[in-house]
């Protein structure tokens, strides 16, 4: 009999989800694949447009992966003076509330790059109207390039972190009317927490989508989104001209094998 531990039980095998799946075993290694995809989609952009448009859901599971990008060298090439950086979703907290994903990437990101901070774009989530504002924030910096180029370039998610976004990848629906760039109606979470964050309509646009997947909590919601293994793929979450990646390391894989097509090293 092979029990739990043994060493002849092999490891969870990677889903098969829609997009592509890079599975790297560790959490470390996980992050250097997300990073140098970033870091070669940033310099494209700014080659071919001019300047690089980031979504991030600086939620508590990326936050290694932020922290690497401001200490390890080989990620400090990264065009910041050419980057737009917006938050995927925030909760309504103050501004210096911890569980303020501005916060976290302000402390982080901001400021410890030379990113502009006019290029810096936090939801206003105390304003009277945060959804709207945002709206409009995108809209008119976005209004720089050609028509059919103005999208985000890159957006680097992650599954199973509480907030709407995340919601959406795990396969809610309804998060905003259609038409519409971010979610104009607080969408509110189990603990009662309002929330504001870019649509699946405007997510789905992205040139890039990254999903980073990681721990037994983003385990469980692979599982239910895997066709592999009977899940239903998140419905609204549909890229449009752009590419779909899951980032996926061992602790996030489920325990019954499947048959993707999988990158890996």
């Amino acid at each position: 009999m092979i029990h739990a531990g043994d060493e002849r039980v092999p490891p969870p095998s990677p889903p098969r989800l829609p997009g592509t799946v890079v599975y790297r075993p560790c959490f470390d290694d996980l992050i250097d694949a997300v990073l140098a995809d970033l870091l070669l989609q940033s310099q494209s952009c700014v080659r071919a447009f001019g300047d690089f448009h980031l979504a991030v859901c600086a939620s508590e599971r990326i936050e290694p992966a932020l922290v690497r990008l401001m200490l390890d060298p080989m990620y400090r090439s990264l065009p910041w003076k050419r980057t737009h950086l917006w938050m995927a979703d925030d909760c309504v907290v103050g501004a210096d509330d911890d569980r303020s994903r501005a916060k976290r990437m302000r402390e982080i990101l901001v400021e410890h790059s030379d990113i502009p901070v006019d290029q810096v774009h936090g939801i206003p989530v105390t304003s009277r109207d945060p959804g709207g504002q945002y709206q409009a924030d995108l809209q008119e910096s976005l209004a720089w390039r050609e028509k059919g180029q103005d999208r985000l370039d890159f957006a680097l998610l992650t599954l199973a972190d509480g907030g709407p976004v995340s919601a959406a990848l795990a396969g809610a629906s309804g998060l905003a009317d259609d038409g519409d760039l971010v979610i104009r109606r607080a969408w509110r979470c189990r603990e009662g927490l309002e929330w504001y964050g870019l649509s699946t309509r405007m997510i789905s646009a992205t040139r890039l989508i990254a999903i980073v997947a990681t721990g037994t909590t983003a385990r469980d919601a692979v599982r239910a989104i895997a066709p592999s293994h009977g899940g239903r793929p998140p419905r609204d979450i549909r890229p449009i001209g752009g590419e779909l990646r899951w980032y996926l390391d061992q602790t996030a894989c489920p325990d019954e094998p499947g048959s993707p097509s999988v990158e890996s090293p």
